[in-house]
């Protein structure tokens, strides 16, 4: 059985009413002096929500069963609107990783002053998301600088600006790369290395370039003790240290029930419509760090 559907349970039927946000865990222990040391168990806040604890109608009793049911109680996870925080502005939506590299996460970031909390999106919505590279929206697709977005986990990978194969690679205090064909790199860019053969220990850097001429350029790395180089390889550019990404869209949580029971209670007839009322107990979820 899967761990996690990608459904959002119906947010039509079932959000109103419901009652929750974000929470954190402290730790406070209170000193001789009398001042507290405060510890946060949690690096960031998670979520929880209480979808229970009112009336409704026959139809969203039903919804609602059948939908429990099929997530096995707590068993298995789902995707929920949060309609008191579901969206991201471009002022506030970060791409969390390191510039120079192909794959970064979505955040959000949360401030107060000087003060803020980063939040990693690993539900975006498909369709609402866009990616901007200095203010400028980037393109979906598998063309240079374009982008491809993984709406299962908030991932956002590159294509490389420009890519070129390696040919050969030194062992030396300051390692030379020879590509295949001219290379358009400059001093000082950064490039991602992968895939090379033999002299693994380069493969998932990122380094800086010297240029020695059209083919070859030094990294800055004692290659001296490392496997010699057999084949392959690949150096490419993305997005460099001083530019800056981001993105605006919308996300859902990723959560689960944090019960295994439903309970409802027949409350009565509506006198007007003759239509069956419930009262819903407690219906807690709860956000997941990782679905």
């Amino acid at each position: 059985m899967t761990p996690f559907v990608e459904e959002r349970v119906n947010d039509g039927l079932v959000i109103y009413g419901t009652i929750g946000g974000p929470h954190f865990s402290t730790e406070i222990g209170e000193l001789r002096s009398g001042a507290e040391q405060r510890n946060q168990r949690y690096s960031s806040g998670l979520g929880d929500w209480e979808l229970g604890d009112r009336l409704v109608k026959k139809e969203e009793l039903s919804y609602i069963i059948g939908f429990f049911r099929a997530r096995r109680g707590s068993t298995v996870g789902f995707r929920y609107k949060d309609w008191g925080d579901f969206e991201v502005g471009q002022a506030d939506g970060r791409l969390l990783g390191t510039l120079g590299q192909s794959t970064y996460q979505l955040g959000k970031r949360y401030g107060s002053g000087a003060d803020y909390e980063g939040r990693v999106i690993r539900k975006p919505v498909a369709g609402t998301v866009t990616v901007y590279r200095n203010g400028t929206p980037v393109s979906v697709g598998a063309g240079a600088g374009q982008i491809s977005l993984d709406t299962t986990t908030g991932q956002v990978v590159f294509v490389p600006d420009v890519s070129r194969a390696i040919s050969a690679i030194s062992k030396a205090s300051n390692c030379q790369i020879t590509t295949a064909v001219a290379h358009p790199f400059s001093n000082g860019q950064a490039v991602y290395l992968a895939g090379i053969g033999g002299m693994v220990q380069l493969n998932a850097r990122i380094v800086t370039v010297t240029v020695v001429d059209a083919t070859k350029f030094t990294i800055g790395i004692d290659t001296s003790g490392y496997g010699t180089y057999t084949s392959g390889g690949t150096a490419a550019r993305y997005a460099q240290g001083s530019e800056v990404l981001t993105w605006a869209g919308q996300f859902d949580v990723p959560v689960r029930f944090a019960s295994d029971r439903l309970r409802h209670r027949f409350r009565a007839m509506d006198p007007g419509t003759g239509e069956r009322l419930f009262d819903l107990d407690t219906l807690p979820i709860k956000e997941l760090r990782k679905p």
